[in-house]
């Protein structure tokens, strides 16, 4: 299979989405391939996650950053410690829907979905996999500045 052809197959057993969404880098302008087969799973364990999101919110979403090399994370102002390195992250917006809205829907299952989200008020939403299943919900939504539980 050619690299394009890749691009547009499901992540894992994703129904929603693609390669394609995973690996963009919009400032480059670039796909990047996962460096390792950890990452790999770690971005198939993610778009399983956001397709439970998509079923949650009933509408689709769309993709903003997901998978960000160290060099790109560093160039865009992305924290040294981004779950975004790992593929464990991803930024979204949900269509049609004010962020703040959705962060406020989300953030009383993020227990329920095994997430962390970020509380900032940004144009997307942010969540990560990076907690554990001991964490409580309020441990679960963080600020970007604060320190991460």
């Amino acid at each position: 299979m050619e690299f394009s052809e890749y691009l547009n197959e499901p992540v894992g057993g994703s129904g929603f989405f693609i390669w394609k969404e995973a690996l963009w880098l919009p400032r480059w302008r670039v796909y990047a391939l996962p460096d390792s087969l950890a990452v790999q799973e770690n971005l198939e364990a993610t778009a399983y996650k956001m397709n439970l999101l998509r079923d949650f919110f009933g509408h689709p979403l769309v993709v903003t950053s997901w998978y960000r090399p160290a060099s790109y994370n560093a160039l865009i102002g992305g924290s040294s410690r981004s779950s975004h390195q790992d593929g464990l992250a991803c930024d979204f917006i949900v269509k049609g829907q004010e962020s703040h809205d959705m962060r406020n829907v989300l953030k009383d299952h993020l227990k329920e979905f095994n997430i962390r989200l970020e509380a900032e008020a940004t144009p997307h939403l942010h969540i990560d996999l990076r907690c554990s299943a001991s964490h409580s919900n309020d441990q679960r939504y963080f600020k970007a500045n604060a320190r991460i539980l």
